[in-house]
C-alpha cells in the first residue's frame, strides 16, 4: 500500500536553493510514489524528479546567460521537459524542471492539491531564480504554459520572457471537463485508463481537471486585471491540436501581447 504524498506542498516549494528543493522533492517521491516496473523504482525515479542542467560545457562564458525555468503539463513529469532542457543549456542557458505538486506519485495525489498549489510553486521557484539571475525566463508545456503566463501576469518583475507550448490557454473541454468541479463530489474519477508509461498518470481523479480549470480562469482574470504581457512572450501551437482551442489562443495573445518581441508559431 503506497501513502499518499504532497500531503504540505507549500513545505515541497523551491524556496531556498535548487539543489536542496530536488533532493526533498525526491525524497516525497522515494516515499510515495507508485512504480510503472516495481523493478525498476530507482531509475524511474531518477527520470521524474526535478532537474536542473547548467549551460553547455561548450559555452565560451562560465555564466549562465540566464535561468529557464520549465513547467510540465497535467500528469506529466519533470521528464517531460528533458529535451528542451538541453536545447537551452547548449544555449547556454541553465535549465531547471520544476515537478508540480500532486505528480510524479500517483494519481490519487491529484485530489490533495489545487490550482493554488502549482501557482505558488511556480511563483516560488521564480522568486528563487531571480535571487541568483538577472534573466529569468518561464517556459510551459499545455498547462504549465497557463501557469507561466498567470506567473508572467502578476509577478512580472520575476520574469524577463515567457514561453507557451502547445499552451492549454483554453481547451476544448466537453461538459464533463467544464462542470468537474461539482462533478467531483459524485464521480472522483474522470478517467481510469491504464497506465502506459513511467512518465505520465494514465488514470486522472475530475478533480485534476477541476484544478486545471480552475488555473485557466485564474490565468486569464490576471491577464485582464494585469493589462498586456510587457515581456517577450513566444506561443508555439499546432493548428491540428486536439486539446488547445487554438483559435481562441491565438485572439487572446492578439489581445495582449505587449511587446513588439513577442511572437505566435502556427
Amino acid at each position: 500500500m503506497v501513502s499518499s504524498g504532497w500531503r504540505d506542498p507549500a513545505a515541497l516549494a523551491p524556496v531556498a536553493d535548487f539543489d536542496t528543493y530536488v533532493r526533498r522533492v525526491g525524497e516525497e517521491l522515494r516515499t510515495h510514489r507508485l512504480p510503472f516496473v516495481a523493478s525498476m523504482a530507482d531509475a524511474e525515479l531518477d527520470k521524474v524528479v526535478p532537474f536542473r542542467l547548467p549551460p553547455d560545457p561548450g559555452c565560451r562564458s562560465g555564466a549562465a546567460r540566464g535561468i529557464v525555468v520549465l513547467i510540465h503539463g497535467l500528469s506529466d513529469t519533470a521528464f517531460a521537459m528533458r529535451d528542451l532542457a538541453t536545447t537551452l543549456s547548449r544555449q547556454c542557458f541553465e535549465a531547471r524542471a520544476l515537478l508540480l505538486p500532486g505528480h510524479g506519485t500517483r494519481p490519487a495525489d491529484l485530489m490533495v492539491v489545487d490550482h493554488q498549489d502549482w501557482l505558488s510553486h511556480v511563483d516560488a521557484a521564480l522568486r528563487q531564480a531571480r535571487s541568483e539571475s538577472p534573466v529569468v525566463v518561464v517556459a510551459g508545456f499545455s498547462l504549465g504554459a497557463a501557469l507561466a503566463l498567470t506567473a508572467a501576469a502578476q509577478s512580472p518583475g520575476n520574469v524577463d520572457a515567457v514561453i507557451g507550448l502547445a499552451p492549454a490557454y483554453r481547451i476544448r473541454s466537453n461538459f464533463l471537463a467544464r462542470q468537474a468541479s461539482w462533478v467531483a463530489a459524485f464521480r472522483p474519477w474522470l478517467d481510469l485508463g491504464p497506465r502506459e508509461d513511467f512518465a505520465r498518470y494514465g488514470a486522472m481523479p475530475t478533480r485534476g481537471i477541476a484544478s486545471t480549470m480552475a488555473a485557466l480562469r485564474t490565468m486569464e482574470a490576471r491577464v485582464r486585471d494585469q493589462g498586456p504581457i510587457r515581456v517577450p512572450w513566444l506561443v508555439i501551437q499546432s493548428e491540428d491540436d486536439e486539446v488547445v482551442d487554438v483559435a481562441w489562443n491565438r485572439q487572446f495573445f492578439a489581445s495582449h501581447a505587449g511587446d513588439t518581441r513577442s511572437r505566435l508559431l502556427n
